[in-house]
C-alpha cells in the first residue's frame, strides 16, 4: 500500500520506497529516451551519483493513446523498491496527471517538463498532482476481480478481452505469464535504459517480445555503444523490428572485448554435452520516430545484434571464440 504522510498535498504529500530507493547523490531525473514494449511506451527515471553511476529509480509507462477502450488504465508508475517493484496507477487517462504527480513524489524540477516527451503546446499545462493507486498485474489491487483473473489457466487472454472491452484494466507484456517474473524484466528493462542513457541519452529502441528480457542479462556480454554523429535537423523513418542494421547508414560500436564472448556448458542425453556462446553488438543511427501519439522528433534509434553459436562439441571455450566447426545464428532486436 502506499504510506501517505501526514501532511498538506504538495512536496511531502506521498512516502513511496525506502530511503534506499530516494537516498542518490544527485538529483532524480527524467530520461529523453524511450523504450517501446508493445503498445507501451516506458520512460525511464534516473540518478547519477557523484561516480556518475546510474540507477533506475522508476518507469512511467504510457498506453498509446490509439490504443485505448472505454475506461482502460493508461498510466502505471512502475518503483524500484527493496526487494522488488511497487506499481502505482491513476484512474485518469491524461499521462499529465500521473507524470505531475511521480514529480511531486521525487522532487523533480518544472525545468524537466520537456524530457516527459508531451506536445511543446501542452507542457505548461500539467496538473495537480493526484494520488495513484495500488497496481497489481494489470488491474488496480483493491479490484474484486483481480484474484479470480489470475486464477484463470490462460490469464493474459482473460485480460486482453476485457482490455479490448473497455474495462479498467491493463495489458502490458512486461506482465504476462512468461519464464520470468514481471520484477525480472523490469531489471532487465533497467539495464536497457542505462545503455541509452550511458550513451548520450536521446534514444529509442522497441523491445519486440517482452519474452527476451527474461534472457537479457544472461545473453551474452554487449558490446560499447557506437558513437554518435551529430543530431541531424532531418532523419530518415523508423525502422520496423528485425531490421538488418549495415555500415554505413548504421553506426556499429563493435563487438565486446575482454571476455568477448559468454559461453556455457549444456548436458546432452546420453552423458554428452554442448557448448553454447553469444555476444552482442550495439548498433545506431538517427531516425524519425512517434515521440506523442501523432507528434515526431527525432532520435537515436539503437538496434542489438545478438549472434548464438552452437553445436559445440568440444569443451566450452572461457571467453571465445567459439571453434570454426559451430553453428551461428544471428537475431536483431
Amino acid at each position: 500500500m502506499l504510506r501517505i504522510l501526514a501532511c498538506c498535498l504538495g512536496a511531502c504529500w506521498l512516502s513511496i520506497g525506502t530511503p534506499q530507493t530516494l537516498a542518490h547523490n544527485g538529483p532524480t531525473n527524467v530520461s529523453s529516451s524511450r523504450i517501446l514494449i508493445g503498445d507501451w511506451m516506458f520512460v525511464p527515471i534516473y540518478t547519477r551519483d557523484d561516480d556518475q553511476t546510474i540507477d533506475i529509480v522508476s518507469f512511467l509507462a504510457v498506453l498509446d493513446g490509439r490504443r485505448v477502450n472505454g475506461d482502460n488504465i493508461t498510466s502505471i508508475w512502475y518503483l524500484a523498491e527493496p526487494g522488488g517493484w511497487g506499481s502505482y496507477a491513476w484512474t485518469s487517462q491524461d499521462p499529465r496527471i500521473a507524470a505531475e504527480s511521480i514529480k511531486d513524489a521525487l522532487q523533480i524540477p518544472n525545468t524537466q517538463d520537456r524530457k516527459w516527451g508531451f506536445p511543446p503546446t501542452v507542457n505548461e499545462t500539467f496538473h495537480e498532482p493526484v494520488l495513484p493507486i495500488s497496481y497489481e498485474n494489470g488491474f488496480f489491487a483493491d479490484d474484486p476481480i483481480l484474484d479470480t483473473v489470475e486464477n484463470f489457466p490462460d490469464r493474459d487472454a482473460v485480460v486482453s478481452v476485457l482490455v479490448k472491452s473497455g474495462y479498467p484494466a491493463a495489458n502490458v507484456g512486461v506482465e504476462w505469464a512468461a519464464s520470468c517474473t514481471t520484477a525480472v524484466r523490469l531489471d532487465a528493462i533497467s539495464q536497457v535504459a542505462i545503455h541509452l542513457i550511458e550513451s548520450g541519452d536521446d534514444a529509442f529502441t522497441i523491445v519486440d517480445d517482452a519474452e527476451d528480457l527474461c534472457n537479457f542479462v544472461s545473453a551474452g556480454p554487449l558490446g560499447p555503444p557506437p558513437v554518435r554523429p551529430p543530431k541531424p535537423t532531418t532523419a530518415p523513418p523508423w525502422s520496423p523490428p528485425g531490421t538488418v542494421p549495415t555500415a554505413p547508414a548504421w553506426t556499429p560500436g563493435g563487438w565486446p572485448a575482454g571476455p568477448a564472448w559468454s559461453c556455457r556448458t549444456v548436458p546432452l542425453g546420453g552423458g554428452g554435452s554442448n557448448c553454447i556462446c553469444s555476444r552482442r553488438q550495439q548498433w545506431g543511427r538517427w531516425e524519425s520516430t512517434s515521440c506523442w501519439i501523432f507528434f515526431t522528433c527525432i532520435k537515436w534509434h539503437v538496434i542489438i545484434e545478438h549472434e548464438v553459436c552452437t553445436d559445440i562439441n568440444t569443451p566450452c571455450p572461457a571467453g571465445g571464440p567459439p571453434p570454426a566447426s559451430a553453428s551461428c545464428t544471428t537475431t536483431y532486436r
